[in-house]
């Protein structure tokens, strides 16, 4: 499932109820495996500082509970995308997913593939 970030009136991001989500998720709608910081969950409105947050409460309170966890780690930058990369694996993320730049697009298909692996060895 693609998880959104909940937010409080002021805009800020409500960490109290992740825990109450992912019981929701789990035990109303049987979902185990779950996409943390994608489109849904606003991933790119955040900043790296929020959005590494967010991951790490997704993981910690869906230990035990669910199956995968997969982050995603887009962002504007390589060495972005990266830094987001490695937290989620030095938090025991399952995965990760990550768009290609989309401000500077890659230009040919073996540039975004050189910027794929790139990332994907950040998250060894």
């Amino acid at each position: 499932a693609a998880t959104i970030t909940p937010m409080t009136e002021n805009g800020e991001i409500n960490f109290s109820v992740i825990g109450q989500y992912v019981d929701y998720l789990v035990k109303e709608q049987g979902v185990k495996n779950i996409f943390v910081n994608g489109t849904t969950g606003e991933g790119l409105s955040l900043s790296i500082s929020e959005r590494r947050q967010v991951a790490e409460e997704w993981v910690t309170k869906g230990k035990d509970k669910l199956d995968q966890v997969v982050i995603h780690v887009g962002a504007l930058s390589l060495k972005e995308s990266q830094e987001l990369a490695q937290h989620a694996a030095e938090i025991g993320a399952d995965g990760i997913a990550v768009i290609a730049p989309f401000f500077l697009k890659p230009w040919t298909k073996d540039i975004l593939i050189n910027f794929l692996k790139e990332v994907a060895a950040a998250a060894p």
